[in-house]
């Protein structure tokens, strides 16, 4: 039996005059969706009578810890729940029953939670951290971690010359997270995946956007925009991602890969490119190993980090096609299918990255 159709199965007797039931601000809806690096959540319920939390029959619930499981009637509980980071590379639940212990066998519920195999950034939750990328062009990339696999730090080295540095601090408590990029800091909320929701300063402005037909919006999972608008606006520059056939599920865990991109700075467009995808997944790496395609000159810090995960393509690259661009990649793999070497050829020049751990 599936996790919903358990969930839906709770019962109240109503053939004595005394209340009993439950009633859950959280879970809403009696489950609670989690990222694989997410490691706590809660559950606030009312119950009319005393009450007793169990295992659910047929679920493992071992990777959940419930530091509370009995209370009494008539009181709101918030009950902050544990849960290990999900490294099993697949999606997994756990489901609790709730029964009304002072009127046993007449009122009973569940609940659940149910944890996706990919953190909020779009990577598996098993995927090793990427350390630094060593270019044969002289370039460099360092990025640094905290305990969830959310990047602390990055910076983007050439010939000894800085061309990006990044440091991002999470405020958990309020749920922000501050970014500053070479001196100019930004700021965002941000919900249980630790993705941005809008970046903002009082210079800058990182955000997706949405593409209009006839003054309608476009649905995402079709076409969408991702920006980063500057005061000036001779330093905007945007990606317009293009899904194919109808559109793509942007759902945790599904898989979905852009058809053609568009880039523009300003208003004008520089560069069209269609794509060819290698049977290689792009999530076994923390970093979206595509934005490597241009070159770290071109290479955008916050999609590199997939701080915006509907920009991860979840395919690795095989060749990209535009009018004046033909690029093809190869990659090396790990054991862990993740990425070892890359090379890109673009025209006449050549560019291996080495991946570290």
């Amino acid at each position: 039996m599936g996790l919903g159709a358990v969930l839906a199965a709770s019962c109240l007797s109503n053939d004595d005059p005394y209340s009993a039931g439950f009633s859950f601000l959280k879970p809403a809806n009696g489950v609670s969706f989690l990222y694989a690096n997410n490691v706590a959540d809660s559950v606030v319920l009312f119950s009319y009578g005393n009450w007793k939390i169990s295992n659910y029959g047929g679920y493992n619930n071992s990777w959940v810890t419930l530091p509370l499981t009995t209370g009494e009637g008539e009181r709101i509980y918030g009950i902050r729940c544990e849960m290990t980071q999900n490294t099993t590379g697949e999606s997994r639940s756990a489901l609790f029953r709730i029964d009304d212990t002072s009127h046993p066998g007449d009122a009973n519920a569940a609940f659940g939670f149910w944890q996706y195999a990919t953190r909020g950034d779009g990577s598996l939750g098993n995927a090793a951290d990427v350390k630094a990328i060593i270019g044969s062009d002289g370039s460099r990339i360092d990025i640094a971690y905290d305990g969830l696999h959310r990047p602390t730090s990055l910076r983007i080295d050439k010939d000894g010359a800085s061309l990006c540095r990044l440091t991002l601090s999470y405020n958990d408590r309020d749920s922000m997270v501050n970014v500053t990029q070479d001196g100019r800091e930004m700021r965002s909320y941000y919900l249980n995946d630790y993705q941005p929701i809008v970046l903002r300063s009082t210079t800058d402005t990182v955000m997706y956007s949405s593409l209009y037909y006839n003054y309608t919006p476009i649905s995402a999972n079709i076409a969408f925009n991702y920006e980063h608008r500057r005061a000036d606006s001779k330093l905007n520059t945007c990606v317009r991602y293009l899904f194919p056939n109808g559109g793509a599920s942007l759902s945790a865990d599904s898989l979905h890969n852009a058809d053609t991109l568009s880039y523009f700075k300003g208003q004008q467009l520089v560069r069209k490119l269609g794509f060819e995808y290698a049977q290689k997944d792009n999530r076994h790496q923390s970093v979206d190993v595509n934005q490597l395609l241009l070159g770290v000159d071109e290479c955008d810090p916050y999609l590199l980090l997939s701080l915006y995960r509907y920009c991860r393509n979840t395919s690795i690259v095989r060749r990209a096609r535009g009018a004046r661009d033909d690029i093809t990649i190869e990659t090396e793999l790990n054991s862990d299918q993740s990425v070892s070497r890359m090379t890109v050829v673009n025209g006449n020049g050549t560019i291996v990255y080495t991946f570290e751990y």
